[in-house]
């Protein structure tokens, strides 16, 4: 038996998934106390005192029949009496404030390592569990307290949301997304510091300084008109960096770019490689993956669709590299050097290249390598730090000690993969895929790049007829 409990608003309690209630006032504050601490012993002098404000003979006793009561309607494994007390058998999962503030602190923590698409998904999904004021039935001091801590953990909260939108701003187009969002936050809260300053930040990214200078203006005002006092040193040094564009101030992600090669059709039939390759990169469990495979197979459609996932979450975005500048590392070098706005002579590129890169999230791409020429070029990017992950797509692996392998091999006729992969293109074309040349299917052995151009002659054909 599951009881899962609901605290951000009006109280829900659902057992096994169905919902229960309306439960009695007195039994709604005593499951809140409960729920407040799942799994934990909880005194009965303190549930009594949750509930009446004191904890005498009567009281106890009166707290047995409300708990006796309470497992009539919830189930009575639901509530474990433990020495001097209960407990509510409910991991934190299953209540939505110990949730709330698990998202809240995992979204912190990303926004600390600049894992700001990280924080976004963290915290977005934190603020979608509060429906309202939490805990209206209990008038404890200790609940008062609570409940004014949790309003403040929401609001911190939607301040780090609002930063990882603001630190994920590339250009001024971007800014058109957020100027709305952190209109909106700060005449929520106008006193609240930190709202002004991001919100003037974001109006410096689209190049609007005379409206952050009046919202500095503003917040000065303000503060001094209801508190009485000039705002903070801190306040005053960050309005003149902003007013001046001080790069330091500037998003993360600011003049960085998403090179990725555009496709007509998604990635088809790779979804478990494109997770893999995900799931490693994102989390910098691995920094240099190699995507191998023979000619054809789908290397640079995996890495494109991997790269367009991670790039926008990335400040530093992604970096791709094909063709001639993937030959040979001095080519590689000035790519990357081209890309990140970093020129200097051949005898101290490698130097000031390691620094720039290193500064921020970045995904660098090293698509079609053809044998161990780029080795010196990759060892000078991971050199640049732990901010920098690299994927390469080639024949063969580099023979790095470092480097991770992801092998692709060519889908199965056999099993008619290959078949219905040539039904999905078609099909994604917006054309009929009818019945499959199956003869055609058999000689493309599997490959998605031949496979994909089976596709489209035969769509040509129906097209024609």
């Amino acid at each position: 038996m599951t009881v899962a409990v609901q605290l951000l608003g009006q109280q829900i309690v659902s057992v096994d998934g169905e919902i229960v209630g309306p439960l009695a006032p007195q039994q709604r504050r005593l499951l809140s106390l409960l729920a407040s601490q799942p799994g934990q012993q909880l005194g009965r002098e303190w549930l009594a005192e949750g509930l009446w404000g004191s904890a005498d003979g009567a009281q106890l006793r009166a707290l047995q029949v409300h708990i006796s009561h309470l497992r009539g309607v919830l189930g009575k494994d639901v509530i474990e009496h433990v020495t001097h007390g209960y407990r509510l058998i409910a991991a934190a999962d299953d209540v939505d404030e110990a949730r709330f503030r698990q998202l809240v602190a995992e979204g912190k923590d990303a926004l600390t390592h600049g894992h700001y698409d990280d924080a976004i998904t963290c915290l977005s999904d934190a603020l979608a569990l509060w429906r309202g004021e939490p805990y209206q039935d209990l008038t404890t001091d200790e609940f008062l307290a609570r409940r004014a801590g949790l309003r403040e953990l929401r609001a911190s909260a939607e301040d780090g949301l609002l930063r990882a939108r603001v630190e994920l701003i590339r250009d001024v187009g971007d800014t058109e997304a957020v100027i709305p969002l952190s209109t909106h936050r700060y005449a929520e809260q106008p006193n609240r510091e930190s709202r002004a300053i991001l919100h003037m930040r974001c109006l410096m990214a689209a190049g609007r300084l005379t409206d952050a200078a009046n919202v500095a203006t503003d917040y000065r005002r303000r503060v001094h008109r209801e508190v009485g006092v000039e705002p903070g040193v801190e306040f005053a040094e960050m309005a003149a960096r902003i007013m001046r564009r001080d790069p330091a101030v500037m998003p993360a992600a600011w003049r960085s770019r998403i090179d990725v090669p555009t496709y007509l059709l998604p990635l088809l039939h790779r979804d478990h490689e494109h997770e893999i390759a995900v799931s490693l990169l994102k989390w910098n469990s691995v920094r240099l993956l190699c995507v191998t495979g023979e000619h054809g197979v789908g290397k640079t459609r995996l890495a494109a669709a991997v790269a367009e996932t991670l790039g926008h979450g990335f400040p530093g975005g992604v970096i791709w590299l094909d063709g001639e500048r993937t030959r040979e590392s001095d080519d590689v070098l000035a790519g990357v050097a081209e890309a990140v706005g970093v020129r200097a002579t051949s005898n101290d590129l490698r130097q000031r290249l390691s620094r720039a890169v290193g500064r921020r999230r970045t995904l660098v791409v090293l698509d079609g390598v053809q044998g161990d020429d780029v080795m010196s070029a990759v060892a000078v990017l991971l050199a640049a730090g732990p901010l920098v992950s690299i994927l390469v797509t080639g024949a063969q692996r580099l023979g790095l000690a470092s480097e991770h392998e992801l092998r692709l091999h060519p889908l199965s006729v056999g099993d008619g993969e290959a078949t219905q992969f040539v039904v999905d293109v078609v099909e994604a074309l917006g054309g009929d895929p009818r019945s499959p040349d199956s003869s055609l299917v058999s000689l493309s052995a599997g490959m998605p790049l031949a496979l994909e151009q089976i596709a489209i002659s035969m769509l040509s054909e129906v097209s024609r007829a």
